[in-house]
């Protein structure tokens, strides 16, 4: 039975859990999360990975990912290309 993360007190403003998914596969546990301020990809990159290794003390299972963004090419968006 996995530990359910739970985002410490100090990082309730930066983030959110947004989905909790454990594979039958290998039983890892997928969380997505939702990155409430404005960071650049290079931050956020950083911070998932040091967010990623917090749950991983708790559960090694876990893997963090970040809720899709959508799409922000400007080129496809003017060709009127949708990404789903």
């Amino acid at each position: 039975m996995p530990i359910t993360p739970v985002v410490p007190e100090d990082l309730n403003e930066i983030v959110t859990i947004v989905e909790l998914c454990e594979s039958e596969l290998d039983g890892t546990v997928a969380v997505t999360v939702s990155i409430i301020v404005d960071m650049s990809a290079d931050q956020r990159g950083a911070f998932l990975l040091d967010l990623e290794d917090l749950f991983c003390a708790l559960d090694p299972r876990v893997r963090v990912w970040h809720k899709a963004l959508g799409d922000k090419n400007s080129l496809r968006n003017l060709r009127g290309i949708t990404v789903l």
